[in-house]
């Protein structure tokens, strides 16, 4: 494996990483804004809560039919995927593993290179050498990490985790309230 590619492996872990840490205080402090704006606010927290819920199934409807695009995968993917089921298949009653195959069918599904090369460096299996393609795939997939990492950073609830007191808290209240009015 080239030094580029393990470079880029590591960026998309380390990504990965940032994305589910935030993702974890954005979610504890989405509940804890929502509790605040319900006792604080009560009335116009329940038009607020119906605006985000039409929002949120428009969302879900776009991003159901940008999935529709799949992306070649390259051969060395699909080579070294077969061999990670071929050793870990739940069939197999020596070297089965569940849990391990289900991850790797949806790191294959979702042209998750480095997913994959991780289960394979777990079972031992040796890691091919990748094309440009596979390169090319990474990288956008460190992208779209990037990306997805910005726009949990611009939600309300990571803003949330960052104010320091009530006053703070109620400023950003108001605003939202005034952005869905």
């Amino acid at each position: 494996m080239s030094a580029k590619f393990k470079k880029l492996r590591l960026q998309y872990e380390y990504l990965s990483l940032e994305k589910d840490e935030i993702k974890e205080v954005c979610e504890q402090m989405g509940k804890e804004m929502n509790e605040f704006f319900s006792l604080n606010y009560p009335k116009e927290y329940k038009i607020f809560s119906q605006h985000n819920l039409n929002n949120a199934a428009t969302k879900n409807s776009e991003i159901s039919s940008c999935e529709n695009n799949p992306i070649k995968k390259p051969k060395e993917m699909k080579r070294l995927y077969r061999q990670i089921a071929v050793k870990i298949h739940p069939d197999k009653k020596e070297t089965g593993n569940t849990i391990l195959f289900k991850s790797a069918a949806e790191a294959y599904k979702d042209n998750n290179i480095s997913k994959l090369i991780e289960i394979a460096n777990l079972i031992d299996l040796p890691i091919p050498a990748f094309s440009a393609e596979s390169i090319y795939i990474l990288e956008t997939k460190i992208k779209d990490l990037g990306e997805h990492i910005k726009d949990l950073r611009n939600t309300s609830a990571w803003r949330w985790s960052h104010l320091k007191d009530e006053e703070e808290k109620n400023n950003l209240i108001r605003t939202l309230m005034s952005i869905t009015s």
